[in-house]
């Protein structure tokens, strides 16, 4: 547990925007993906920031790591630290990173939601979000095929991050070989993402109406 006012960073990793969701590309042109992305990662920001004001008992600041160009015209986002990629094409390497960074700057607690959540409720990103915290500990909740689609460690830098096929698995064999508390925290609209054309096509989103809604341009 901890005394003070925790410091709670949220990182979003985001691939350069040239090879965004490249298994969309039978049904989806380039611009299109580029438009889903920006949508599904301005969904997700609006929602963080709502949780923010409910959670005031805690400080929590946002993070994209990325290697690209963007922009937060929109008021309703601003005050959101950008952390260098440093290029790599590796998940791991770029939260990994992410972690060092987030330890630096004396954050007691990093999160980590990947960028092209389906619809996630805000009562689930709450709930996965919302203290108490101690000391050592990872959550986790999985993906459909089993990948990591949310976690959240004490401190930043607790273990290596290990993304890829399974990685849910990964992750809690690391948490429990170095005696971790581990928590699984399921909650059904984390658990679903926008990878492949059987995500999109399960998401019901439609492109056209997608591009008539007003939303910033995130990604240059």
């Amino acid at each position: 547990m901890f005394n003070n006012k925790i410091n709670l960073i949220v990182v979003i990793p985001l691939k350069n925007i040239s090879r965004t969701k490249t298994r969309l590309k039978k049904i989806l042109s380039l611009s299109e993906r580029k438009l889903l992305t920006n949508y599904l990662l301005f969904q997700l920001i609006e929602k963080i920031q709502i949780i923010k004001k409910s959670l005031s008992e805690i400080n929590i600041d946002l993070a994209i790591t990325t290697s690209n160009k963007l922009s937060f015209e929109s008021v309703k986002i601003q005050n959101i630290f950008i952390i260098s990629d440093k290029g790599t094409k590796s998940l791991s390497s770029a939260l990994n990173n992410s972690a060092v960074w987030a330890s630096k700057k004396n954050y007691d607690v990093l999160c980590i939601f990947p960028s092209d959540l389906q619809n996630p409720k805000i009562k689930d990103l709450k709930k996965f979000l919302s203290p108490p915290y101690i000391q050592n500990e990872m959550r986790i909740c999985p993906s459909i095929d089993l990948g990591t689609n949310a976690m959240l460690v004490s401190p930043p830098d607790l273990i290596k991050f290990n993304y890829g096929k399974r990685s849910f698995d990964n992750h809690i064999k690391i948490a429990n070989q170095k005696g971790f508390k581990t928590s699984i925290i399921k909650l059904n609209s984390l658990t679903l993402d926008i990878d492949g054309e059987r995500d999109f096509k399960q998401a019901c989103l439609n492109m056209d109406r997608i591009s008539k809604l007003d939303f910033p341009s995130i990604i240059k």
